[in-house]
């Protein structure tokens, strides 16, 4: 495949996707929906980073359903372990909900993530703040007549910027840790 040949990617996607999603849930079958498309995701993103060593199809496959059972199976230490040691609320320099935030505190995590969400591409900003709403990628790209394939980079590429964003701002990792899983 070569880098500007979309109709290639779109088809190596929709080829490989149902397998990505496949070894995803037999690598954690018991994780949520949507927790099995990031993991997913992520295996397409590494296939993608690494086409140029992959040699077969055969190859392709087996990379594909490995990063995506690791991924999914990451996700649900992560899962596990996150509810294993729940955060010290009563400890926390916010409460468990947003209506608890002061004023200043409530409009300061706006601004910020407000200011994030601007940079993002407006498609880019639309598909992530609906898969945040709970559509799956399936139904945002049927919404908005988008490849599979597309719908699921722009929602990684948007948690990426969200994420190097709060990664600069360490006092606002720490005060939406609740949050963010």
């Amino acid at each position: 495949m070569k880098l500007g040949d979309e109709q290639a990617w779109e088809d190596a996607f929709r080829y490989f996707w149902p397998i990505a999603l496949r070894a995803a849930r037999r690598g954690a079958p018991h994780l949520v929906e949507p927790l099995l498309e990031e993991a997913a995701s992520d295996a397409m993103l590494k296939f993608v980073r690494q086409i140029d060593q992959i040699t077969s199809l055969g190859h392709a496959e087996a990379f594909v359903r490995i990063a995506a059972s690791r991924a999914a199976i990451s996700l649900a230490r992560k899962e596990s372990a996150r509810k294993r040691n729940p955060p010290d609320i009563q400890h926390s320099t916010l409460p468990a909900d947003p209506e608890g935030l002061t004023d200043i505190e409530l409009r300061e995590v706006m601004v910020i993530l407000a200011r994030i969400l601007k940079e993002l591409d407006s498609m880019t900003r639309l598909c992530l703040l609906e898969r945040a709403n709970g559509l799956t990628s399936e139904e945002i790209g049927k919404k908005h007549s988008l490849p599979l394939g597309t719908v699921c980079t722009k929602v990684a590429r948007g948690l990426a910027a969200v994420r190097a964003e709060l990664q600069k701002n360490p006092s606002l990792m720490k005060a939406l840790r609740h949050y963010l899983r």
